[in-house]
């Protein structure tokens, strides 16, 4: 026989208080303050390594990349025949059976960039493109830490690297093109995921990079550099 046992009830089930949880935020920066910081870098990492900024200045414009994806490119992963970089297993998927690949047409300036630095730089197709110029490859918080001292030198303290360039670049999108472009452009599946890095909330559709660089002074409209005005 069964020894006979208590039966607890659903309704016999304590009620459980409803918490809500509210996700910490990261500290933002405008993008006029932001571009001040990435000028600073470039001052002063282009003459030792160029590619230190450009690692940076890729992260600014391209929100569906992250630090992990850059530091994995490999030579042969850049494509400057259609201007194209491909990102294997990108740092969000890589546990996946099946991983994205995540692929970005590169703007103009970008393109010459690379040109210059892959000239400059020769290596085969198998050797990671981001690296120092003693040949090892950018550890973990190699950018976090250079950007970091740029920020220190105009003065702001508080500011990390994905706060200044992946939620300052999605909240900046939110607020010139409304919330679902951002929410494209981030890469986010999750609203919730989302919501932590657009701090503006709005709707309507636009599209990405081109805006991103227009937001940043990286492409100018053609009409108004030939002296039209609004």
């Amino acid at each position: 026989m069964y020894e006979e046992e208590e039966v607890i009830l659903i309704s016999q089930l304590p009620k459980f208080p409803k918490i809500d949880v509210q996700l910490g935020f990261r500290k933002l920066v405008d993008i006029k303050t932001r571009e001040k910081i990435v000028d600073k870098l470039k001052d002063m990492t282009y003459k030792k390594n160029p590619k230190t900024w450009l690692a940076v200045d890729l992260l600014c414009t391209y929100n569906n990349i992250r630090p992990g994806d850059i530091r994995r490119l490999k030579e042969g992963d850049i494509d400057l025949e259609y201007g194209v970089l491909t990102f294997w297993r990108p740092t969000k998927t890589k546990k996946n059976k099946d991983p994205k690949v995540i692929r970005i047409r590169l703007l103009d300036y970008y393109i010459n960039e690379f040109k210059i630095l892959k000239k400059q730089y020769p290596a085969v197709d198998s050797v990671l493109f981001f690296r120092r110029p003693d040949g090892y490859p950018f550890g973990k918080d190699y950018l976090y830490r250079n950007w970091k001292k740029a920020c220190a030198e105009i003065g702001i303290f508080d500011l990390d690297l994905y706060g200044g360039t992946r939620h300052s670049s999605i909240t900046a999108i939110a607020k010139a093109a409304g919330k679902e472009t951002a929410r494209k452009y981030s890469g986010h599946n999750s609203n919730k995921d989302f919501d932590r890095y657009c701090q503006i909330g709005d709707d309507d559709t636009f599209d990405t990079s081109k805006l991103m660089a227009k937001i940043r002074g990286k492409i100018v409209d053609l009409k108004k550099a030939k002296g039209e005005t609004n």
